[in-house]
């Protein structure tokens, strides 16, 4: 029973900080994940395919995004990139966000998955960003000899 209460709030701690980085940058944010006992259908349309749901909706300035909260591995493409082949467009994004934070990693961070109307998809590694970053801090640092 500790597993499913581990793996949750792992979860949880996802969404959090997908909900964090996108109300910085001036998103308002919400969580559509139901809990309960007898909850059927967990996720916002879930109800449209098997392993299939959003658990964030985002908005600014009339775009909205669609975004599906995951923790070390991503979740089947195929019914998100179906979704948006009927429902996406300029201003409906549907996207998948997956936190990588495991023993292989050295940089952990997002891999964020956009899924267009045409169905194709795009990625997004953030942890490259990260580790470039952190290779140019170490570059600039010079030491002064005395």
């Amino acid at each position: 029973m500790t597993r499913g209460r581990n793996t949750r709030r792992r979860g949880n701690t996802t969404v959090r900080k997908i909900r964090k980085e996108l109300e910085a940058d001036g998103y308002l944010t919400d969580t559509v994940e139901k809990h309960g006992k007898f909850v059927l259908h967990k996720d916002l349309f879930s109800s449209y395919a098997e392993d299939f749901g959003f658990d964030i909706i985002a908005i600014r300035h009339g775009t909205i995004k669609l975004i599906q909260a995951k923790t070390n591995r991503c979740a089947t493409h195929t019914p998100y990139s179906e979704f948006a082949m009927q429902h996406a467009h300029s201003l409906l994004h549907i996207e998948q966000w997956v936190w990588v934070n495991n023993l292989k990693t050295k940089h952990p961070g997002f891999v964020i998955w956009n899924y267009n109307h045409q169905g194709v998809m795009t990625k997004i590694d953030e942890r490259k960003e990260i580790a470039c970053r952190k290779k140019k801090k170490k570059k600039k640092k010079v030491r002064c000899k005395r």
